[in-house]
């Protein structure tokens, strides 16, 4: 049985810097409109919270990744 993608594999993060960067851009023009920039921001904060989450999940696959590796390497000195 294939092995289920995490959020983190099928969130795309460089995308979403992407289009984050592209909203940034938006907002620095002069002439902006009120409604559009309500949904472009509505939209960065999406983002933000979708990359705050991956970043969590790989944070914690690291943790997880160095505990192994420390478990292996203590087994191995004994």
């Amino acid at each position: 049985m294939p092995k289920k993608k995490s959020s983190a594999e099928q969130f795309n993060f460089s995308a979403a810097l992407k289009e984050l960067d592209t909203i940034n851009a938006w907002f620095e023009q002069e002439n902006t409109d009120l409604n559009e920039g309500l949904v472009k921001f509505k939209r960065a904060l999406e983002l933000i919270q979708s990359c705050k989450k991956t970043l969590t999940e790989a944070k914690n696959e690291i943790h997880d990744i160095k505990k192994e590796f420390n478990a292996l390497h203590n087994e191995n000195e004994d």
